[in-house]
């Protein structure tokens, strides 16, 4: 789902937000190696949220052109892959051992942008701007191996710059 508004303030003014949702189901079943061999059947189970919004106020005039905004993202993915290996009955203990990826993933990304660009002449313009980024991703979450001896995956992560306009 997306919406898309825009007002014009004034003659030189103008407001856009950008809205957008999405949800998403997977449940997927296939053959994990790729080959006939048959040594793990994957259930692949994932569900989706996303969110963003974004907000601009621009402005131009004869001799200027401007921009100023701000954006988010919000994202939560989780995930449940169960692949049995039937071929290694009973060796790690009864039953079917069983591989299995659990997690959740959460990501929120913003930044904050502005540009300018003045005219000096028609013909030779002077532009100056730049963007703030920052994103952070987690993961929570196992994965349980052959033999059963879980792994944690809880991670976190967080990349920001600083990027001029070119």
């Amino acid at each position: 789902v997306t919406a898309n508004l825009g007002i014009e303030l004034n003659d030189n003014l103008h407001f856009t937000s950008i809205t957008g949702g999405r949800h998403f189901v997977r449940f997927n079943g296939e053959t994990c190696d790729g080959t006939s061999a048959g040594l793990g059947d994957c259930a692949y189970n994932e569900w989706d949220k996303q969110f963003s919004q974004e907000f601009d106020l621009s402005y131009h005039d004869e001799r200027w052109n401007a921009i100023l905004g701000a954006n988010y993202f919000h994202e939560n993915l989780r995930s449940f892959v169960p692949v049995p290996f039937p071929q290694f009955k009973d060796i790690f203990g009864p039953g079917v051992p069983l591989y299995e990826q659990f997690g959740q993933m959460p990501v929120n990304a913003y930044a904050v942008y502005a540009q300018g660009t003045y005219s000096v002449v028609p013909s030779f313009r002077v532009t100056l701007g730049g963007r703030y980024s920052s994103e952070t991703r987690s993961s929570t979450g196992f994965f349980t191996g052959i033999p059963p001896i879980p792994v944690d995956i809880n991670k976190k992560k967080t990349w920001t710059a600083f990027t001029p306009a070119r």
